[in-house]
């Protein structure tokens, strides 16, 4: 299966789904180990957990704004020239 196919059909999934895949895809990327040597102390890992966890937490309750990544990037292009 092409990469093109899947992710058509990772589109089409559920909402739901789509997190859930997103997850596990993220997981199979890193590590935890490789996650907590990107900081300089266990705490700093532990507490930026915490901080994620509230983030997607919010999210998932509808309590902040997103702006769409195509909106973010063309604004970080236009902030490099």
């Amino acid at each position: 299966m092409k990469l093109q196919e899947v992710r058509e059909s990772a589109l089409a999934l559920p909402l739901r789904s789509r997190k859930k895949l997103a997850q596990e895809l993220a997981d199979s990327v890193v590590s935890e180990e490789e996650w907590e040597d990107c900081f300089p102390s266990e705490s700093i890992a532990t507490e930026w957990k915490e901080e994620i966890k509230r983030r997607m937490d919010a999210y998932a309750r509808r309590e902040v704004k997103t702006v769409p990544g195509e909106k973010v990037m063309a604004w970080l292009r236009k902030r490099m020239k």
